[in-house]
This record gives structure tokens, sequence and C-alpha cells, in this order.
């Protein structure tokens, strides 16, 4: 899959790289099981984790999840739900738009998504 690099360059000249903060989040978002969310979302340090652990982990659920026979009914309605839904935009909201990070070299702060 091809990724998109999402980085920006603070007042000190520091490049600042938030790919895995962007990868980790829309992963986590786009969940469409609600069982599986709650239990990725309840897991120990997930916005810490490396982006490779949180994917192991959500494939680990969703296999064990799969492995119950009702899930298998549960997955294919899912998969028609999903073709039917259109896909959203994906326009950050106005307060995703205002935040503000900080540059780890210099210590100033910067926006996010600019």
């Amino acid at each position: 899959a091809e990724t998109c690099s999402y980085g920006t360059t603070c007042g000190c000249g520091e490049v600042v790289d938030y790919t895995d903060h962007i990868i980790r989040n829309v992963l986590v978002n786009g969940l469409y099981d609600p069982d599986i969310h709650k239990e990725v979302l309840g897991t120990l340090d997930i916005l810490s984790k490396p982006v490779n652990d949180v994917i192991a982990l959500v494939e680990q659920k969703e296999i064990v999840q799969n492995a119950l026979p009702m899930s298998n009914l549960s997955a294919l309605s899912a998969f028609q739900c999903l073709k039917t839904q259109a896909s959203p935009t994906l326009i950050p909201s106005q307060v995703d738009q205002n935040r503000e990070a900080t540059c780890p070299e210099c210590m100033g702060s910067f926006k996010v998504l600019t």
C-alpha cells in the first residue's frame, strides 16, 4: 500500500514526521467491528505503540473473532454493509486543523495539519 508522508518543518528548521501517528489513528478509527474497536482502544499505551505492533494486535483480534462460528456471518454482513456505504471524505475537523505540536529540537510550537 502506498502511504503519504505527514510531516512539517518547525521554525528551527527541524523536520518533524508524524506519519506513524496518522496511520495509527486512521487504523484504529477505521475498525468496523465495535468489539475489536473497544478492545484495541482499551489496550494500554496503544497510542505510543509502533504502528506494526498495532496492526499485529488488530489482526490477532480479527483472527480470534473469525475463528468463532457466528463471526463468519457477522463478517459477511459487515462486508455487505461496507460495500453499500459511501466512503467518507477525509477533511480534518476544525479542532484537528488547529492542533499544535512541539518541536523536539527547539521546543517551539507549530500547526500539525497545515
